[in-house]
C-alpha cells in the first residue's frame, strides 16, 4: 500500500532539489509555492543565530553586522539544501526568495508543510500560512531548517 501525502496550508509545483534532512524534518526546494492567507512570518536568519549557534563563522559575522545576512544565506543554499539555487529568482529584487517543502514522515504517510525563505531589507526569513501549521510546528520546522547551514558548527541545541 503506497504511503499518502497530506498537504497542508498551501500548495506547489514541482520538486526542485532532493530531499536533506535535519531534527525530524526533510526539506525541498518546491517551484511554485503559494500559502493559504496571508503570510506569517515565523523566524528570521538572525534570530535563529542569536538563539542557537555558540560560533559564528567570520564571514557571516560581518554579515550579521551590516544587516545582510541574506547575502551569506544565498551562497551557503546550495550545500545546505543540496540544489542549484533556482535560475528564476530575481537578484535584482531579492537576495533570498525561495519556495520550500518541510516533511514529516510517519508510518501511515508523509505531511507536507510549504513555506517560503525570503529576504527582507538584507535579512533572510521564513513565512508560512496565516491558516496554519500552528505555532510550535512552525517554530519546529524553523529550527530545524536554520539548522541545516551550521553542520559541523557548534551550537546551542540540545539535540544538535
Amino acid at each position: 500500500m503506497a504511503k499518502s501525502i497530506d498537504v497542508r496550508f498551501g500548495t506547489f509545483g514541482e520538486k526542485r532539489s532532493v530531499g536533506v534532512y535535519a531534527h525530524d524534518w526533510w526539506f525541498l526546494v518546491a517551484s511554485d509555492v503559494r500559502l493559504e492567507g496571508e503570510p506569517v512570518i515565523s523566524s528570521s536568519f538572525a534570530d535563529y543565530m542569536r538563539a542557537h549557534v555558540r560560533s559564528v563563522p567570520p564571514a557571516l559575522s560581518e554579515a550579521l553586522a551590516n544587516l545582510r545576512d541574506a547575502a551569506w544565506l544565498r551562497g551557503a543554499i546550495p550545500i545546505a539544501l543540496q540544489c542549484e539555487y533556482p535560475a528564476s529568482t530575481s537578484v535584482q529584487h531579492h537576495l533570498v526568495d525561495l519556495g520550500l517543502l518541510a516533511v514529516m514522515a510517519t508510518r501511515a504517510g508523509d505531511v507536507v508543510y510549504p513555506f517560503l525563505c525570503q529576504e527582507h531589507a538584507g535579512c533572510a526569513q521564513l513565512a508560512f500560512s496565516g491558516a496554519g501549521p500552528d505555532a510550535r510546528t512552525r517554530d519546529s520546522i524553523a529550527s530545524a531548517f536554520w539548522s541545516r547551514f551550521f553542520w559541523g558548527q557548534p551550537t546551542n541545541r540540545a539535540d544538535a
